[in-house]
């Protein structure tokens, strides 16, 4: 059962729930918070959605391997090219961060396909010049996928970005960072999502910084 869910062993297991179990259970009474409804107030409101940033970010931050996001710095350092890939709202949410990351003076573009033309851009490239990222919510996406496999013969560096380390996609990428979903459909479960990435975008963002300065 614990290599079904991603562990070793049960020793495994054992160790990471029990690191995790204080957050797991505060994670547990945040979401007890009922939805909205017409009976909701203006504070409710600004109480509610500052909760779910809050723990959200929290969550995402106690997942993040500091030696995994040192080797990201030296990643991005070496980055011309920053792609960022994704299908559906992670399409729309690539567009954005690939503006950020042109702020700070990089090339980068969002994509929700691979065509074989740019296949063979990044065979021109010098390895190490580009990095894609892919942006799935369960890391289980079949598109996200094969462009991970695709993209995986031509040299450029990739992190994936979901739910658990453990996933198909993550044997073709060079990192994974793993962030706080949900696994229900509530009215703000986007909201988590959306804010745990952006959480890791900004400090993406951030280490690009710290090496311009």
């Amino acid at each position: 059962m614990c290599k079904k869910l991603g562990f070793n062993g049960y020793k495994e297991f054992k160790y990471q729930y029990a690191a995790e179990y204080s957050h797991l259970l505060e994670l547990k009474n945040d979401f007890k918070i009922e939805p909205f409804s017409s009976e909701s107030s203006i504070d409710d409101a600004l109480n509610k959605i500052e909760l779910l940033h809050k723990r959200a970010i929290e969550y995402t931050k106690s997942l993040l391997d500091r030696q995994v996001i040192e080797r990201i710095y030296q990643l991005i350092k070496n980055a011309k090219y920053i792609e960022i890939y994704g299908t559906g709202i992670n399409f729309s949410l690539a567009e954005i961060y690939s503006l950020n990351f042109e702020e700070e003076g990089v090339i980068s573009k969002a994509y929700n396909s691979l065509n074989p033309m740019h296949l063979q851009y990044l065979k021109q490239r010098k390895p190490n010049d580009t990095v894609c990222i892919y942006l799935t919510h369960t890391g289980q996406n079949k598109e996200m996928l094969k462009i991970a496999k695709d993209i995986r013969k031509y040299h450029a560096k990739s992190i994936v970005i979901c739910d658990h380390k453990k996933r198909e996609i993550c044997k073709y990428c060079d990192e994974t960072i793993v962030i706080m979903t949900t696994q229900n459909t509530t009215e703000l479960s986007n909201a988590v999502y959306i804010a745990s990435l952006q959480y890791v975008f900004n400090i993406f963002t951030s280490l690009k910084v710290i090496i311009l300065i």
